[in-house]
This record gives C-alpha cells, structure tokens and sequence, in this order.
C-alpha cells in the first residue's frame, strides 16, 4: 500500500511540476526546412497533418519534393497549386501523377484550392483574368462582381467559393459564390477588400482597406464583416479559418511593424510568437493555414532564413492538474482504505 501511495504522490507532483513549467507555451514547432526560391505565401494543411509549402510535400515525418508550386491539399492527400512551366497551368497531383487542369481558353492558369470532393478552384486567362471551378473534368467560369477580372482562393466541402473579384468601379471586392451566383461581401470603409479562406459553415475570412484607405484589416464574414484588428501595427490579413471558428494570419506589430503570425480566437488576436518555447530559434512570420485538429503552419524565420514551420497543440496545463486532482482522489480513497474501521 505504502509503495501505491509513493507513486501515486509523485504522479500528483509530475503533473503540478509540469504545468508550472509550460507556462505558456502552447505549441511545439517542427522546422520543415527552408523555402528557398518557392517562398510563397501559401500554404495548406489537411486533417491527417499532410503539409505543403513552396515545392514540398511533408507526411509523415518525409519530405517529397514536387515538380510544382503546391498550394492546397485535401484529406485524401490530393494537392493542387500550378506549373514551372511558362504558361503557367494549374496542376491537380493525386497517386503520384501530375494532372494538367488546362485554362478558361487563354495561356495561364492557378490552382489555389481543393476541397474533400476533389473540387478545384483557382483563375485562369481568358481574355482577362477570372476565377473558375474545376469539377467532373471541366473548368467553369465563376464570372464578376460588375467588372472585368476575379480569382478564387478557396472551397469549402459543400462547394463555397471565396476570392475577389471586380465591381463595376474597377475595386477588387471580397465575393462569395455559390448556387451559380457570386456575392459581394463588402468591405470594412475602403475600397477594396480579398477573401482567402472559408470553413464549412460559411465563415470567411481575409483582410480590406479601411476608411479612407488609411490602413488594412484581417476580417471574419459571417453575415457580416467584422474587423479582427491587429497585434499593434497597422495592418493584418487572415489567410484560414477551421471549423471551429479559429482564425490564423499575419499582423504588423507596433511599434516597428514588424510581420509577426497571429491565432484569433474567442475574441481575441494572439501573437503566436508568445505561445512557443523562445528556445525553438524561430519567430513566427506567417500563419497560413490551420487545420480542424488546431494544427498550424506557415512560414518563419530561423537565422535569417525562412523556413516553413508546423505548430501542433500540447495539452494545456490544467489538462495536467486535473490528472494530479485526479491521483490525489485516488491517494484519498486508498489513505481511507488502509485506516482502520
């Protein structure tokens, strides 16, 4: 009995001890290596933690470099993004194989995004640029908001698209489309405003001109939009959203407006730099794509280099203290057992 109780209290003592010692810390960092030429801005995620970033797909702890700029990846491993090749064509890779998804008719196309149906969006040259969706082996032209060119960066899996497109002004202007129809989403006061990221109840996200044009804002749409702010600058741009609501980005921070990753969530916009170990080397640049799981990655640097990063969530401490309250219940019920009746 005596020895249960030993172990037990040092369960108890483990648990409180570790806490303590996180902290804050909140997420573990993997380095997945340098971007080199291909730093892009994007970068996607799945739900089984399949990565892409730049040229390289990372699962399962390997690296396979791609012959093309992937931009987006699905939950059954499929990826899309576009070729070296000039024109440019939008690529689909599934099992291995490269699919080139052709163009609206003109000379170039990109691939940003894919969802679980295999549903592909992007935009193509017609005789001006515009958004399409790619289903069944064809290629649809998602038209404007009035003008002359659009681009979809997203799709969610009951087939929403985001991007931006023209109004009759000439502003590029955040658009929904669905059912056939695109929808203007507005803008926070400026005149322009891009959407890069939808989830599938239909919250978007991206970032719009302000009044005046003074300044840019990450928003969140969800029937309406709202401004998320910044971490101190004077700008931010939200590039994804995941089913639970939580929202992953880019700000400045004042007073340098130096570009530091964000998490939204509940409310608030949280510096992702101050939820990892100081000790990882890394700070955290962008955040451009979160996953149902909270999983996160983006795009940092690391002795001057960038390099593209993976945070994935640790239990937070009370997860820990609630294990040591647990092992004290149970020090109780057998410190009870042994006491004579």
């Amino acid at each position: 009995m005596r020895r249960s109780i030993t172990v037990l209290t040092s369960v108890l003592l483990s648990s409180v001890l570790v806490g303590n010692a996180w902290g804050e810390v909140r997420y573990n960092v993997t380095d997945l290596g340098l971007l080199g030429v291909y730093d892009t801005r994007a970068f996607g995620i799945n739900n089984s933690g399949q990565v892409v970033a730049g040229n390289v797909l990372y699962s399962g702890g390997a690296m396979t470099n791609l012959s093309f700029i992937a931009y987006g990846i699905n939950d059954s491993g499929q990826v899309v993004g576009y070729s070296y090749t000039d024109p440019t064509r939008a690529i689909l890779y599934q099992n291995g194989s490269m699919i080139d998804l052709g163009t609206l008719g003109g000379g170039f196309s990109y691939a940003s995004g894919i969802n679980d149906s295999g549903q592909v969006v992007g935009h193509s040259m017609l005789l001006v640029t515009r958004a399409f969706l790619y289903q069944n082996g064809a290629m649809t032209d998602l038209g404007t908001l009035g003008g002359n060119d659009s681009q979809a960066f997203a799709i969610n899996d009951i087939g929403q698209v985001v991007g931006c497109a023209h109004t009759a002004q000439g502003n590029y202007h955040a658009f929904l489309y669905q059912g056939g129809a695109m929808t203007d989403l507005g803008t926070l006061g400026g005149g322009f405003s891009f959407a890069y990221g939808i989830n599938d109840s239909g919250q978007v996200v991206g970032y719009s001109y302000t009044a005046d044009n003074n300044g840019i804002s990450a928003f969140l749409y969800n029937g309406t939009m709202s401004n998320l702010g910044t971490l101190g600058g004077n700008a931010s741009v939200a590039l994804g959203i995941n089913n639970s609501g939580q929202v992953v980005g880019l700000s400045r921070t004042g007073p340098n407006n130096v570009e530091h990753a964000f998490l939204y969530q509940n409310g608030t916009m949280t510096d992702l730099n101050s939820l990892i170990d100081p000790s990882s080397g890394f700070t955290l640049s962008i955040a451009g794509a979160i996953n149902n799981n909270g999983v996160i990655v983006g795009r940092g640097t690391v002795d001057g280099q960038h390099h593209a990063f993976l945070l994935t969530p640790v239990p937070e401490p009370s997860a820990f203290i609630l294990l040591g309250m647990g092992a004290a219940g149970l020090l109780g019920f057998f410190w009870r057992r042994r006491k004579p009746a």
